[in-house]
């Protein structure tokens, strides 16, 4: 096999189930390029190495001690070795047309240093299609899914465009920069990493991109 070009790093404690349907839809719709799956397992009891069986795509990484989405994220696109780096939820499943959209939008603009694609919920409503601040709603000024639940067809989600803050449940990277700039903080041990990221990615001038033309299924 060619080296591979992209890196798909999943983390993963326990779920075997979902897992192997994030893996399985992976390997109907792969991307059209070389590309390699890294299940980053987080210590979970029994270990996930099963999920390997014979295929060549597909290696596992295992913590000694579960340590966070953050580090198993960092463990699996340290040991990647594509140019590009998809982060992806354990608990996802890729849909017909995903990938193309996402490869155009890193490749064709440099000045992103993230993107997205639309996540929906298997009622096709929206889960995440970008966050935004609503300090006046929220005590805590914590960041919240636009248009959380409308429709995935709606015309407002399907909108692509550069925001402040995006998930990290599906995200592709240049693994040199996401590296460069030290990964998700560790110190973060699941939640609000992604948040800490993007504002990482736009001091060093790198927007987060939400590319409406992508949808992932996000359970």
């Amino acid at each position: 096999m060619p080296p591979p070009e992209l890196s798909i790093v999943i983390p993963a404690y326990g779920q075997a189930e979902l897992t192997s349907r994030c893996i399985d839809s992976l390997l109907k719709l792969p991307p059209d390029l070389p590309f390699e799956i890294i299940v980053v397992d987080d210590a979970s009891e029994p270990p996930l190495v099963d999920l390997l069986q014979s295929n060549p795509h597909l290696r596992v990484l295992r913590n000694t001690q579960n340590s966070g989405f953050a580090c198993s994220c960092n463990a699996g696109a340290r040991a990647a070795q594509g140019r590009l780096v998809l982060l992806l939820n354990n608990d996802t499943e890729v849909l017909p047309g995903w990938w193309q959209p996402l490869q155009a939008a890193i490749e064709q603009h440099a000045d992103y240093g993230i993107v997205v694609p639309k996540l929906i919920f298997p009622d096709r409503t929206i889960q995440h299609c970008g966050k935004v601040w609503k300090d006046t709603e929220v005590p805590n000024g914590s960041a919240q899914h636009i248009y959380y639940k409308l429709p995935a067809d709606a015309p407002c989600v399907n909108r692509s465009r550069v925001y402040g803050i995006v998930t990290g449940a599906a995200l592709l990277v240049r693994r040199d920069e996401f590296l460069a700039l030290g990964g998700f903080d560790e110190q973060y041990h699941n939640g609000w990493e992604d948040d800490d990221l993007c504002y990482a990615y736009r001091a060093q001038g790198l927007g987060s991109y939400y590319c409406a033309e992508s949808e992932i299924v996000h359970h």
